[in-house]
Protein backbone atom coordinates (compact mmCIF):
# COMPACT_ATOMS: atom_id res chain seq x y z
CA UNK A 1 0.00 0.00 0.00
CA UNK A 2 1.47 3.54 -0.95
CA UNK A 3 1.21 6.20 1.82
CA UNK A 4 0.51 9.31 0.28
CA UNK A 5 2.48 12.58 0.96
CA UNK A 6 1.27 14.52 3.95
CA UNK A 7 -0.62 11.59 5.21
CA UNK A 8 -1.14 11.11 8.80
CA UNK A 9 -0.94 7.72 10.65
CA UNK A 10 -4.41 8.35 11.56
CA UNK A 11 -5.66 8.79 7.63
CA UNK A 12 -3.57 5.58 6.66
CA UNK A 13 -5.52 3.51 9.28
CA UNK A 14 -8.55 5.11 8.41
CA UNK A 15 -8.16 4.20 4.77
CA UNK A 16 -6.91 0.67 5.64
CA UNK A 17 -9.75 -0.11 7.73
CA UNK A 18 -12.54 1.63 5.08
CA UNK A 19 -10.82 -0.47 2.21
CA UNK A 20 -11.10 -4.16 4.04
CA UNK A 21 -14.74 -5.53 3.27
CA UNK A 22 -13.81 -8.58 4.63
CA UNK A 23 -14.25 -7.01 8.22
CA UNK A 24 -17.67 -7.46 9.72
CA UNK A 25 -19.79 -4.68 11.72
CA UNK A 26 -18.81 -6.02 14.79
CA UNK A 27 -15.05 -6.05 14.34
CA UNK A 28 -15.64 -2.42 13.00
CA UNK A 29 -17.54 -1.40 16.02
CA UNK A 30 -14.14 -2.75 17.86
CA UNK A 31 -12.34 -1.22 16.36
CA UNK A 32 -13.72 2.39 16.76
CA UNK A 33 -13.59 1.59 20.43
CA UNK A 34 -10.68 0.91 21.11
CA UNK A 35 -9.28 3.79 18.78
CA UNK A 36 -11.29 6.66 21.06
CA UNK A 37 -9.89 4.92 24.31
CA UNK A 38 -6.39 5.32 23.12
CA UNK A 39 -7.59 9.10 22.06
CA UNK A 40 -9.28 9.59 25.32
CA UNK A 41 -5.09 7.90 26.69
CA UNK A 42 -7.02 5.09 28.08
CA UNK A 43 -4.43 2.41 27.03
CA UNK A 44 -1.07 0.77 28.49
CA UNK A 45 2.29 1.06 26.81
CA UNK A 46 4.33 -2.01 25.77
CA UNK A 47 7.14 -0.74 28.20
CA UNK A 48 4.55 -0.39 31.41
CA UNK A 49 3.03 -4.08 30.53
CA UNK A 50 6.43 -5.36 30.49
CA UNK A 51 7.19 -3.76 34.17
CA UNK A 52 4.18 -5.64 35.53
CA UNK A 53 4.25 -9.08 34.17
CA UNK A 54 7.31 -10.01 32.99
CA UNK A 55 9.43 -10.03 36.33
CA UNK A 56 6.64 -11.95 37.80
CA UNK A 57 7.12 -14.74 35.42
CA UNK A 58 10.90 -15.42 34.98
CA UNK A 59 12.14 -18.70 35.37
CA UNK A 60 15.20 -19.14 37.60
CA UNK A 61 17.79 -21.95 35.05
CA UNK A 62 19.58 -24.68 37.30
CA UNK A 63 21.87 -26.61 36.43
CA UNK A 64 22.44 -30.15 37.62
CA UNK A 65 26.08 -30.53 38.39
CA UNK A 66 26.35 -33.54 35.40
CA UNK A 67 24.76 -31.70 33.06
CA UNK A 68 27.48 -28.65 33.62
CA UNK A 69 29.90 -31.37 32.77
CA UNK A 70 28.43 -32.62 30.09
CA UNK A 71 28.05 -29.05 28.51
CA UNK A 72 31.61 -28.20 29.60
CA UNK A 73 33.13 -31.58 27.37
CA UNK A 74 31.06 -30.21 24.17
CA UNK A 75 32.45 -28.54 21.30
CA UNK A 76 32.59 -24.70 22.79
CA UNK A 77 30.61 -23.67 19.80
CA UNK A 78 28.38 -25.93 20.47
CA UNK A 79 28.54 -25.56 24.25
CA UNK A 80 27.70 -21.83 23.26
CA UNK A 81 24.44 -22.34 21.31
CA UNK A 82 23.26 -25.20 24.15
CA UNK A 83 23.64 -22.17 26.84
CA UNK A 84 22.23 -18.89 24.83
CA UNK A 85 18.92 -21.27 24.45
CA UNK A 86 18.76 -22.37 27.84
CA UNK A 87 19.01 -19.22 28.70
CA UNK A 88 16.32 -18.07 26.27
CA UNK A 89 13.92 -20.18 28.38
CA UNK A 90 13.39 -18.22 31.49
CA UNK A 91 10.46 -15.99 30.36
CA UNK A 92 8.15 -18.70 28.59
CA UNK A 93 10.19 -22.13 29.06
CA UNK A 94 6.86 -23.89 27.56
CA UNK A 95 7.22 -22.09 24.59
CA UNK A 96 10.57 -24.01 23.52
CA UNK A 97 10.42 -27.54 24.87
CA UNK A 98 8.36 -30.84 24.18
CA UNK A 99 7.17 -33.30 26.67
CA UNK A 100 8.84 -36.28 26.48
CA UNK A 101 6.49 -39.42 26.32
CA UNK A 102 6.50 -41.34 29.40
CA UNK A 103 8.46 -39.03 31.50
CA UNK A 104 7.47 -35.74 33.59
CA UNK A 105 10.26 -34.13 32.26
CA UNK A 106 11.08 -32.29 28.95
CA UNK A 107 13.24 -31.95 25.59
CA UNK A 108 14.94 -28.50 24.28
CA UNK A 109 15.94 -29.42 20.77
CA UNK A 110 19.37 -27.41 19.47
CA UNK A 111 20.29 -28.77 16.44
CA UNK A 112 21.25 -32.43 17.11
CA UNK A 113 21.66 -32.15 20.06
CA UNK A 114 18.94 -32.25 23.09
CA UNK A 115 18.82 -30.68 26.52
CA UNK A 116 16.64 -32.96 29.04
CA UNK A 117 14.70 -30.37 31.64
CA UNK A 118 11.97 -30.50 34.52
CA UNK A 119 9.97 -27.08 34.64
CA UNK A 120 9.11 -26.31 38.17
CA UNK A 121 6.06 -23.86 38.21
CA UNK A 122 5.50 -23.90 42.01
CA UNK A 123 9.11 -22.66 42.80
CA UNK A 124 9.72 -21.05 38.99
CA UNK A 125 12.95 -22.60 38.24
CA UNK A 126 14.04 -24.77 35.08
CA UNK A 127 15.94 -27.44 36.21
CA UNK A 128 18.89 -28.66 33.57
CA UNK A 129 19.57 -32.18 34.10
CA UNK A 130 20.86 -33.89 31.32
CA UNK A 131 23.02 -32.43 28.05
CA UNK A 132 24.23 -34.30 24.57
CA UNK A 133 23.44 -35.24 21.28
CA UNK A 134 20.28 -36.79 20.30
CA UNK A 135 21.82 -39.87 19.51
CA UNK A 136 23.12 -40.81 23.07
CA UNK A 137 21.29 -38.40 25.62
CA UNK A 138 18.18 -40.38 26.02
CA UNK A 139 20.53 -43.43 27.20
CA UNK A 140 20.05 -44.37 31.23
Amino acid sequence: MKLHTRETYEEVIERLIENLSELDEKTRAEIEEARKAIETGKFVTHEQLKKVSWPLMEYKVVWSISAARELKNLDRSIAKRIYEKVNALFHNPERYVEKLIRYLYYRLRIGDYRVILDIEHESVRILILKVGHGSTVYER
